[in-house]
């Protein structure tokens, strides 16, 4: 796959899980989500586009106005200086705070 095919079904991605937040559909976020991982994984430029500020901060505000996550179970506590790992830890900790809900 060339990088613009990766990025564009990586912004596909992010919008799949955007509508599945505002739906509430816990089960659909944490496939999204998977495969969001999968994804960065798979190279490490996708990483840029998850680490952006805006798209951190929209997807942390719909899941807490959305479904009611714990904003204190996505926060990234220790400074990372890679950016793959960086988005690879933004990713799981709004994993676990989806998984945390009831």
């Amino acid at each position: 796959m060339t990088m613009t095919t990766l990025k564009k079904m990586t912004m596909t991605i992010i919008d799949e899980l955007k509508a599945a937040i505002i739906a509430a559909d816990k089960q659909l976020v944490l496939s999204k989500l998977e495969e969001l991982k999968n994804l960065m994984l798979a190279d490490d430029e996708l990483s840029m586009v998850i680490v952006q500020p805006a798209t951190i901060t929209e997807l942390h505000t719909l899941l807490i106005e959305h479904m009611g996550v714990n904003p204190r179970a996505m926060r990234l506590n220790v400074r990372v200086p890679s950016l793959r790992k960086r988005a690879f830890l933004f990713v799981q900790t709004m994993t676990n705070g989806v998984n945390y809900l009831q």
